[in-house]
């Protein structure tokens, strides 16, 4: 059986660590004959890179930065998976305006006209003065879930799968990151980011990491978040994200009448659980 999966995290390290991010999922999590290839937007032009070895082209970003990011993977032929794998993978994010790897964007217009499309959109970046906070960076991930399994479960069965998948593919250099996201299986709580929720709702951004964007089917945030989130509910279940009881990052799932409806909605609608006050104060 073969499936979708979407999740989001974010971060608001202004360093290199940001890079991170990009090693989830960890190479253990793919079935074998992986091929990683990516597209930058740095210094006013595109630039690409294939490798069989990711770590190459995370080397290549921190000397050049960006401003944005695509990259996919791409696996080989396989045997019938004896355990969950991930078989395919895109990931793409816009670099926080923040952070060191934040590439100068060109002053002048340039040639190419989607290139100066390019320059315009992100000479224009968020005024980081209004927050108190560093602003996040948010990752995507579309990744495609291939396992020994059926679709006898429907939904619960392929979160189930999806959340013990996530947490083995987790690399342990995300653990000082403060990461923080959410997710659900078939993509289809996918819409513009939780930055862009949090505005859209006259929100505070600064408020976000530490409570929730909108109740998903899958959370990721600090233990605390998580433990208050998961009583006012009363029935999300909750697990270290990272090994061990120590982990400062959690992961929850939701039962799918307590998340927000699938796409398409409106980027300002909350879940229907958020009704509740005890809910209401774990979102931002």
């Amino acid at each position: 059986m073969k499936f979708k999966l979407y999740i989001e995290l974010a971060s608001r390290v202004e360093d290199e660590r940001v890079l991170n991010l990009f090693r989830f999922p960890a190479d253990g999590a793919f079935v074998t004959g992986a091929r990683w290839s990516a597209k930058w937007w740095s210094h006013g032009r595109t630039k690409r890179m294939q490798s069989k070895d990711r770590e190459r082209i995370l080397s290549r970003l921190s000397r050049d930065g960006c401003n944005e990011l695509d990259i996919t993977c791409k696996t080989g032929p396989s045997k019938p998976a004896r355990r969950p794998q991930f078989s395919d993978a895109w990931i793409y994010t816009e670099l926080s305006p923040g952070n060191i790897l934040w590439a100068p964007v060109p002053e002048e217009r340039l040639k190419s006209i989607a290139d100066d499309h390019k320059r315009r959109n992100f000479a224009v970046h968020t005024n980081l003065s209004e927050f108190a906070r560093p602003y996040p960076t948010e990752v995507q991930y579309m990744l495609e879930v291939e396992t020994s399994g059926d679709a006898a479960g429907g939904l619960v069965e392929m979160q189930k799968v999806s959340l013990d998948l996530v947490r083995s593919a987790v690399p342990r250099e995300l653990e000082d990151c403060d990461v923080f996201g959410y997710g659900c299986v078939e993509g289809k709580c996918r819409l513009f980011g939780m930055t862009r929720g949090v505005i859209a709702r006259g929100a505070n951004l600064d408020e976000l990491g530490e409570k929730f964007e909108n109740v998903y089917p899958i959370l990721i945030g600090p233990k605390a978040s998580c433990d208050g989130l998961a009583k006012a509910l009363g029935d999300a279940e909750k697990w270290p994200l990272f090994e061990g009881e120590a982990s400062p990052t959690y992961i929850l799932s939701i039962p799918p009448d307590q998340a927000i409806t699938p796409f398409p909605r409106k980027p300002d609608v909350l879940a229907p659980s958020a009704s509740d006050p005890a809910v209401r104060r774990w979102l931002a």
